[in-house]
């Protein structure tokens, strides 16, 4: 049913059971940080096994997303997004009760499982309720969601652990899990059918996703303490299994990925490396600064959740009107502008010494949340826009895979940088530490801030490249 067909009360229904379906999966990406001392604990787990908790379920997101996208616009896009709210939730709860780490670390594998599916269907629907003249504000809404869950799961997670305990950061998904499916149920029939009867292409999305799960475990590999040949070993993997994604996508009637859109569509390839390079460096700042704010300047977790919350409380207000101004302005201009000043403040934090101060901190991260709002509904917008509506499933689940992707490897990277500047084994201390480790942290970030400026510098360049964009009517 396309978007011009549905009533306007429907199409709020079809956007609110979106996001918080969006909500709810990137919730979960962040929430369990915050817990990981008392899962230690309580499982008695080593760090080791302690770290595959956050890590296993990114590195599972970020590698079906797009296996999941594609499966939507062949099965059904409604179908397949219930069917992932239902992993979900079960594994939520699966998680939950947990008696040890692997059991743990196991149910968050399937939970990252529903997450993609949602996230790789959610936008898809999105945009299929809701005509081409008005997708830019609707997206912008499920963005802001996307955004929310992102960096609110610090704060709520740390004010459920202290409250409930860990059990309730996973427990707490059941009744938002189960209002979901309801809504769903009554809201979605109708939509989201399968408009083509297609194969699926097995080969492409088992080598997508060994290809991906390998590249996050060899940049994640300093925390799980792979040796050199282990490392050696998985990036070896990612390589071929890389060749033979690319070999079989070439090959196939029905590809996985459209490889074709990323040499022939200048706004989808264009506006997908332009994403990559955001989250690249949208988390892994996130993660820095509120370590400096707890271990450097001594706010607790929920005092350092709060002062973080302003970060996503300007992308509140930024990207839906950003998604709504993508209606009517180009969206390279709007997301050029938005890099240019998510850019601005990581200059900021790298050059600026007062940035990370306790009463300047907050300016940088107002100009981060201006940036990131301006940029990310537009350029959803622009790359759904540039594909025709039969790959909307596609397109969502790409659009999602390059998030997490980012994530991963911005966390991955930051992290190093900042390890490389102190002694091996001394972060522990940080907060102890009155002086020595303290210089060498911050100047670690300093580099890592300035490394990510760089990226956001590129992702300027790769956004205003895509070239015009050709408006299509309802």
């Amino acid at each position: 049913m396309p978007g011009a067909e549905l009533k306007p009360s429907r199409r709020l229904g079809v956007l609110i059971i979106a996001s918080i379906a969006a909500f709810m999966g990137t919730l979960d990406g962040s929430i369990v940080n915050l817990a990981l001392p008392s899962i230690a604990k309580a499982l008695n787990a080593g760090l080791g096994y302690l770290i595959l908790v956050p890590t296993i379920y990114l590195i599972v997101l970020a590698s079906l997303q797009t296996t999941f996208g594609r499966l939507a616009d062949v099965k059904g896009r409604v179908r397949v997004f219930n069917f992932g709210v239902v992993v979900f939730t079960a594994a939520s709860l699966l998680a939950g009760l947990s008696q040890d780490i692997l059991q743990l670390i196991f149910f968050r594998v399937i939970q990252g499982a529903g997450a993609a599916i949602m996230a790789a269907t959610a936008t898809a629907i999105v945009a299929e309720a809701y005509p081409p003249s008005k997708r830019g504000a609707a997206i912008g809404v499920n963005t802001m969601a996307v955004y929310i869950g992102l960096t609110v799961g610090p704060v709520l997670g740390g004010f459920l652990v202290q409250v409930f305990g860990w059990r309730s950061i996973f427990l707490v998904n059941l009744p938002i899990g189960g209002l979901v499916l309801l809504l769903s149920v009554y809201w979605l029939r109708g939509m989201g059918e399968s408009s083509v009867n297609r194969s699926f292409d097995l080969g492409g999305s088992a080598t997508l996703t060994l290809f991906l799960t390998s590249l996050l475990l060899v940049l994640s590999q300093g925390d799980l303490g792979f040796n050199t040949v282990q490392t050696a070993t998985l990036a070896s993997v990612s390589l071929i299994s890389l060749a033979a994604f690319v070999h079989i996508e070439r090959r196939v009637n029905e590809p996985l990925m459209d490889l074709h859109l990323f040499t022939s569509n200048r706004l989808f390839s264009a506006g997908n490396i332009t994403a990559l390079l955001n989250y690249s460096t949208t988390a892994g700042t996130v993660l820095l600064i509120s370590i400096h704010l707890q271990s450097i300047l001594g706010f607790s977790p929920s005092e350092a959740g709060l002062i973080i919350l302003t970060q996503p409380l300007v992308m509140v207000i930024a990207a839906p009107i950003a998604g709504w101004l993508s209606d009517h302005i180009e969206a390279r201009i709007l997301s050029s502008i938005g890099m240019l000043i998510r850019t601005l403040g990581l200059l900021m934090l790298a050059f600026y010494d007062a940035a990370l101060s306790s009463s300047f901190i907050v300016i940088p991260l107002f100009i981060l949340g201006l940036g990131n709002g301006m940029f990310s509904s537009p350029n959803t917008n622009s790359i759904l826009s540039s594909v025709s509506r039969e790959r909307y499933g596609l397109a969502s689940g790409t659009i999602g895979t390059m998030r997490t992707m980012g994530q991963s490897i911005g966390i991955a990277l930051m992290g190093s940088i900042v390890s490389y500047a102190m002694p091996s084994g001394t972060f522990m201390h940080l907060s102890s530490d009155a002086s020595g480790l303290t210089t060498l942290f911050v100047n670690g970030a300093k580099t890592a801030f300035l490394t990510a400026s760089i990226l956001s510098g590129i992702g300027v360049f790769t956004s205003l490249i895509r070239g015009k964009e050709i408006k299509r009517s309802s």
